[in-house]
């Protein structure tokens, strides 16, 4: 499948061109419950990801969570032998709220072999992430065509931060949608699902300043899984 390039993305930034555009979906996260125990609720999430003048991916995103159960597996990778959709209620009965937001900067370093310099070889990324809850995140990882595996490097928090200790996030791109799944770490425990979302391109994205790539210039065969 075709990938769409910005026509403003600096070459550097190729290995990533498959995550640039306006993206929008749904999917499932793990909060705790009135008894302590995790509960899967369903979550909408909005994001951005476009060229920024430094070389960079510009990262904003937006998560809601809805007071429904999670929707079925593969998007809600935690979920297990789940075998139908549960029942969705009507959109004037569910409660919706601001889950979280973040703002940050994709960068690519270079290809992991010296040497090897086609965007769809291996090259080391770097993903740094700012939190309203009071943390940052610095991950480091690789990109391999269409799939992007990281993991934090270091986590920094203000005096009354809160925020997972480590985290691991993973990227693929499936069929033309892009599948993320985020796993955290908090209070010494081993990391553990906490989101999983599958976007599509939003309805209302602006392709004027886009050019159309096809496979072998960038590896975007969109049948990979994240």
């Amino acid at each position: 499948m075709p990938i769409i390039l910005d026509s403003s993305l600096d070459p550097s930034l190729y290995p990533l061109a498959w995550l640039v555009g306006s993206w929008e979906g749904s999917g499932a996260v793990q909060l705790p419950g009135d008894d302590g125990e995790e509960v899967g609720k369903r979550i909408e999430q909005t994001l951005q990801i476009k060229p920024s003048d430094s070389k960079t991916l510009a990262w904003q995103m937006r998560t809601w969570v809805l007071d429904v159960p999670p929707p079925a597996p593969p998007t809600a990778a935690f979920v297990e032998g789940a075998e139908e959709e549960p029942e969705t209620p009507q959109e004037g009965e569910i409660e919706r709220r601001l889950l979280t937001e973040e703002s940050g900067y994709w960068r690519v370093t270079g290809p992991v072999k010296e040497g090897e310099t086609e965007a769809q070889s291996p090259h080391k990324v770097e993903l740094l992430i700012a939190h309203p809850e009071g943390y940052c995140d610095v991950y480091l990882g690789e990109v391999r065509g269409p799939r992007i595996h990281l993991a934090t490097d270091f986590v920094a928090r203000t005096e009354t931060g809160t925020g997972p200790a480590a985290a691991m996030r993973m990227f693929g791109l499936v069929r033309g949608n892009l599948m993320w799944a985020y796993d955290t770490s908090r209070d010494d425990k081993p990391l553990s699902s906490y989101m999983s979302v599958e976007l599509g391109r939003a309805a209302d994205e602006d392709e004027a300043d886009y050019e159309m790539l096809g496979e072998a210039d960038l590896s975007g065969d969109g049948n990979s899984d994240a």
